[in-house]
């Protein structure tokens, strides 16, 4: 019940950032500087957080797995954004920029700290 009630304030958040941008609060200014806050400060510390809290670091062979893990869900991506773009009808001068978002995602910004909100710090 707990990592529902995580999950039901990150979306609040997330509405409550959407509902001030339509309400146009946040100009055009702040929008880069929080890009620029959540890459130069927020991403260094959520690692640095997990480096200092993670407990068992696990074996080689654990290691190993979420290596081809990770290059398989790579590739997978990688496959997929030449397909996403006809899927989604993207215009000709989009294709580029829908492969480029299909293989890398915004993980850092919501896909990290969703992680750490459901299965805690360690």
């Amino acid at each position: 019940m707990t990592s529902i009630i995580q999950m039901m304030i990150l979306v609040m958040i997330m509405f409550i950032g959407f509902v001030a941008e339509r309400q146009q609060i946040f100009s055009d200014h702040i929008q880069s500087d929080m890009a620029q806050m959540i890459t130069v400060v927020t991403a260094p510390a959520l690692i640095l957080s997990t480096i200092n809290s993670s407990g068992d670091l696990g074996t080689k062979g654990d290691a190993i797995n979420f290596l081809i893990i990770a290059f398989t869900t790579w590739f997978i991506f990688i496959v997929s954004s030449f397909f996403v773009p006809k899927l989604l009808k993207a215009p000709k001068s989009m294709i580029g920029t829908v492969q480029f978002l299909t293989v890398f995602q915004n993980n850092g910004f919501m896909g990290l700290p969703l992680i750490l909100a459901l299965y805690g710090p360690g």
